[in-house]
């Protein structure tokens, strides 16, 4: 099996600008600094939960800006730990990644990006 990890220094960014954190179950929180908690479980059964109160159709799961200056495309993910992933494979650029927080094809915020001449590409994975 081929072994998958997050860059320890990045992990360590988004824990210090807190974006990510564990609560009180140990399970690790990706927080967008809005109103938006994901919450993915670990062990034998994977899963994908939201915070109560969580607005993702509004908003979007956990996202980010992935270099200075104007953004010229959005990026969608499926979780938070893919939009780390993403940003880990392709570096700096001029783009925002943001999970949807599950498999979401038509949410409000996303035809606001269109709206503003944003490229909108989908890097879903096949997990």
């Amino acid at each position: 099996m081929e072994e998958r990890e997050l860059d320890s220094v990045q992990v360590e960014y988004f824990y210090k600008q807190g974006l990510i954190y564990a609560d009180s179950h140990r399970n690790v929180v990706f927080w967008n600094g809005a109103h938006v908690a994901e919450l993915p479980g670990t062990g034998e059964i994977s899963w994908l939960g939201l915070a109560h109160g969580s607005k993702r159709l509004a908003e979007g799961g956990f996202g980010f800006r992935a270099g200075e200056g104007p953004m010229e495309r959005l990026v969608l993910v499926k979780s938070a730990i893919d939009a780390m992933s993403y940003y880990q494979l392709n570096g700096l650029g001029s783009y925002i990644v943001q999970s949807t927080a599950g498999v979401v094809v038509d949410a409000p915020y996303i035809n606001g990006y269109r709206q503003k001449g944003y490229e909108v590409v989908c890097a879903y994975d096949a997990d």
